[in-house]
């Protein structure tokens, strides 16, 4: 299904609405800046806002998104999953978990398979990120820090003309072996410098700190920390 034919069947929604004083900043930062940084704990919404505005955004005339382009690094919690059947949505479904809660805010199912095997929806792995240009796409990048140093810095620099690019990252999910640098550093050294320099940068970064999932996840999420916080002291 292409982007026009798809266009034709859908009704323009309600604009999202954040369910956190922080959340609700990051929408507004998605629609007003090019570059979008999301950092927080597991629960405190990075991913859906953008999956859903991602999908308004092509749907929109005001705005010239032909394609939503994921970006994942290639690491697996727990053993692979190895070779997958079926077409490429069924292929890539278990690596588009993440984005799914936000595409079926406003597609269905069906919808989002068509718009996969198309290639509306794009997912691309870390390994084939090289020679791209991102032209008239909305970009996320997921759990970003598990992203290398050079994957990172590969991926800024492949943002073209008219590109929306939102990354979202959580450093106590960091799953790289020790001594890897995460690319979430190249980011914090192009912040310290632009704050250093006066320089005005065309990204937002936003720290979430409220959950939205629920109060049990929050919950947790305190007590992990001061849980691995007593390992370190003792």
């Amino acid at each position: 299904m292409s982007r026009r034919m798809y266009k034709q069947t859908y009704a323009t929604p309600q604009k999202l609405v954040g369910r956190s004083t922080s959340q609700q900043r990051y929408i507004n930062s998605v629609y007003e800046f090019n570059m979008v940084i999301a950092e927080g704990d597991a629960g405190t919404g990075k991913t859906f806002p953008p999956s859903v505005i991602a999908v308004d955004m092509l749907n929109d005339p005001r705005y010239p998104v032909e394609t939503i382009q994921l970006v994942r690094p290639n690491i697996e919690l727990g053993d692979p999953i190895g070779f997958l059947k079926g077409d490429l949505y069924e292929k890539m479904a278990p690596w588009l978990v993440p984005f799914m809660d936000g595409f079926e805010h406003r597609l269905k199912k069906p919808d989002i398979r068509n718009m996969v095997n198309n290639e509306v929806i794009v997912p691309v792995p870390t390994a084939f990120l090289r020679g791209r240009t991102w032209n008239n796409c909305f970009v996320i990048v997921d759990e970003a820090q598990n992203l290398r140093y050079e994957e990172m810095k590969c991926i800024l620099r492949r943002i073209g003309n008219d590109c929306k690019l939102v990354i979202c990252a959580d450093l106590d999910q960091c799953d790289l072996p020790d001594g890897v640098a995460t690319g979430m550093k190249l980011l914090y050294d192009i912040d310290d410098m632009v704050i250093e320099k006066g320089y005005r940068p065309p990204y937002c970064w936003n720290d979430l700190e409220e959950s939205v999932r629920s109060d049990v996840c929050e919950w947790f999420g305190q007590i992990i920390k001061e849980v691995e916080a007593e390992k370190v002291v003792s």
